[in-house]
């Protein structure tokens, strides 16, 4: 498993985080929810859970698997001098399963949508789909257009 992979697994399993990116490596420091993160961060207190260094080179943004983040978990990002240059945090707004045709049988299809609060990015998350959008229409679009879908929030 490669570094990149190793970094994501590991954004998955936390209640919260700062990451911070330098050119060579990422820093990870991992907290079990955003009260401790806030602590760490506004405060100094040294109440993390984990601390992790993963030799990632150039990672952008767009390298994170955002679609497995923890619903409600908040994640700072720093750039090499400290600043902070990103939040991430993803509220649910809707769980549902639907019937839905799929190579001419019924089946059932439950999924999550999640939005950040901060960017303002959609994920829709089902067991057989994850995408990312960045606006409501683009989300509205694609469930209308591949799931024959609804959506009303």
């Amino acid at each position: 498993m490669d570094n990149l992979s190793l970094l994501n697994d590991r954004l998955s399993e936390l209640g919260s985080g700062i990451i911070k990116i330098t050119e060579e490596k990422v820093y990870l420091t991992g907290f079990l929810n955003s009260e401790r993160l806030l602590d760490y961060y506004n405060n100094n207190n040294q109440c993390f859970f984990s601390k992790g260094i993963y030799d990632v080179k150039n990672l952008s943004l767009d390298d994170l698997d955002l679609y497995s983040l923890k619903p409600n978990s908040l994640f700072y990002i720093l750039n090499n001098k400290n600043d902070l240059i990103s939040k991430i945090e993803f509220k649910n707004l809707k769980r549902d399963t639907v019937t839905i045709k799929h190579n001419k049988k019924q089946t059932t299809l439950t999924f999550e949508i999640k939005k950040c609060i901060y960017s303002n990015k959609y994920i829709f998350d089902s067991s057989s789909d994850k995408e990312l959008f960045y606006t409501y229409e683009d989300l509205v679009n694609y469930l209308l257009r591949k799931y024959n879908y609804i959506l009303s929030i």
